[in-house]
């Protein structure tokens, strides 16, 4: 990858997702070799090496981050790829916007003034999968509430059991998405690390 002898192809623009260890973050492929590839990426990354490229069509190769500088990073392929499938993205699954998984409490209210507490598992651009015990139906609107977040607006889409999916009426842009995240992914990677310190901690009687 740092080299460049591999043949290297421009994919221009393809949306992925980069899976660490603390979180799921969002990028932008720009070119890529058999050795790895070159992502835009739109804050600084979390600690570690260690990543998973997950494409829209649900393919992952596991990486790891050789170099970081000017909103850019360049990763290595673990294992070898096959390249005309990364570039033409071929798969036996549909593509799909990227999703990422996240959890974040929040709270959710009716245009009847009813409020309960949620937890975000997933977030879109174009949607998201909340976690309510409340009794919700298909095509109602709702708001949700969360630290970090703006207020958002949305219609139940589906529903399973204590699941249901959203659609948003604001569409984000794909940076604005990333970066929110990107900030929610590493606040939830600090609170993470300071309550395994605390639970680490021993106290004289």
């Amino acid at each position: 990858m740092d080299n460049r002898r591999d043949a290297r192809f421009t994919l221009l623009i393809r949306a992925a997702k980069l899976i660490a260890p603390n979180g799921e973050y969002m990028c932008i492929l720009r070119d890529a070799s058999v050795g790895g590839v070159r992502a835009q990426i739109f804050h600084a990354l979390p600690p570690g090496k260690d990543f998973t490229l997950e494409l829209p069509n649900g393919d992952c190769h596991a990486m790891e981050v050789v170099w970081e500088r000017d909103g850019h990073a360049g990763f290595r392929f673990r294992n070898p790829v096959e390249l005309p499938e990364l570039i033409g993205g071929a798969s036996a699954y549909p593509k799909r916007p990227v999703r990422l998984e996240i959890q974040l409490p929040a709270e959710l209210s009716t245009l009847d003034g009813r409020i309960a507490d949620v937890t975000i598992r997933n977030l879109s651009q174009y949607g998201m999968r909340i976690d309510c015990t409340a009794r919700l139906a298909i095509d109602q609107v709702v708001r949700i509430n969360a630290e970090q977040l703006p207020s958002l607006t949305g219609r139940i889409r589906w529903r399973g059991r204590n699941a249901y999916g959203l659609v948003l009426d604001h569409t984000f842009r794909f940076e604005e998405l990333a970066r929110l995240v990107g900030v929610l992914q590493q606040g939830n990677a600090v609170r993470a690390h300071n309550s395994s310190q605390f639970n680490g901690l021993t106290f004289d009687a």
